[in-house]
């Protein structure tokens, strides 16, 4: 089998779980879809590869279980706007599932999730001859997922044909209702199906293709609501911790495009440059602030997993906040 783009002759996967996870990709003999191949679709003007629902949904589940990740999504954006949302876990919860496609449809425009976000995330986002793809991943970070998220585009771009099961039938046929984005069948007495509307799009005429898509057949239909817009929150920039007789910390922060610099001062104990750090944090949010901000305490505490929580209380005016981190 010829070497792929973008793998370099000679390079391997050295971990176990990837030599395991290349058992999902094709035999040697096994040919490459051609334009007259079932699997193949045609796009307008060219030819697409068409991805199997259920091999990528196994590619994102390896990713999660290899890099720890609470969740994944796979989104493709085709030269004539149409996605396709593949998503892992399924029974995900509408703000996490919400959560998930909000960031995917960004990143895969702009490079990057949403500056609001805070929580760790990972992606890979490349181009193919079936338009732009990108993996993300919440709950791991990008450092820690680089070889494995690499490898899973590897995989992606090289299977022949779907492999597994198919999705059930009814999910397929209500992703390919105009307006639906995503769609989760869940067993139950009566069965459920979850579908997610693209933005934009006339609702009540995409509703009335979904009841036609499930007819007479007892299942239920509920609608994910789309997410509200993140708030907006500080997002820090760099930290700079030096430490000789005391702790000197400074720290650099955004707020919606302006740039907020603090300094706090502290013992040069462990305890020290995070009181210091917290201090700084504070000075730096003065100018946003029509009252005095003061860090009144701060002390670190044992979460039941042993994780390592820094709890700070900060006095905003009249009002006392208190707030905790893993540290």
């Amino acid at each position: 089998m010829s070497r792929p783009e973008g793998v370099e002759q000679g390079q391997t996967a050295r971990s176990t779980s990837l030599e395991e996870a290349a058992r999902v990709l094709p035999d040697a003999d096994s040919p490459v879809p051609k334009a007259d191949d079932p699997s193949v679709t045609q796009g307008e003007g060219e030819t697409t590869l068409a991805d199997g629902d259920a091999t990528v949904g196994e590619v994102l589940r390896w990713l999660l279980d290899e890099t720890d990740a609470d969740a994944g999504i796979y989104l493709r954006l085709t030269p004539g706007g149409d996605e396709r949302l593949i998503i892992e876990p399924r029974g995900l919860s509408d703000a996490d599932l919400s959560f998930l496609v909000r960031q995917a449809r960004h990143a895969i425009v702009e490079g990057e999730v949403e500056p609001e976000v805070n929580d760790p995330v990972a992606q890979a986002r490349w181009m193919s001859r079936a338009g732009s793809k990108i993996l993300l991943l919440r709950g791991t970070s990008q450092s820690e997922s680089e070889d494995a998220l690499r490898f899973a585009r590897f995989v992606i771009e090289w299977l022949s044909a779907p492999r597994g099961e198919e999705a059930p039938n009814l999910e397929q046929q209500l992703r390919k209702v105009p307006g639906v984005a995503w769609a989760e069948l869940s067993p139950g007495d009566p069965p459920s199906v979850r579908v997610l509307l693209d933005p934009g799009v006339e609702p009540g005429a995409t509703r009335m293709a979904i009841s036609r898509a499930v007819g007479r057949a007892g299942v239920e239909v509920d609608e994910v609501e789309s997410p509200a817009p993140l708030d907006p929150r500080v997002r820090l920039v760099d930290l700079n911790v030096d430490v000789g007789e005391g702790s000197l910390v400074d720290v650099l922060l955004d707020w919606k495009g302006q740039s907020l610099r603090g300094r706090g001062r502290g013992r040069a104990t462990a305890a020290g440059r995070s009181y210091a750090s917290a201090q700084a944090v504070a000075d730096a949010m003065k100018p946003l602030l029509d009252v005095d901000i003061e860090v009144e305490g701060l002390y670190r505490t044992n979460a039941p997993d042993d994780e390592d929580v820094l709890v700070v209380t900060v006095r905003v005016g009249p009002q006392r906040y208190v707030g905790a981190v893993v540290a």
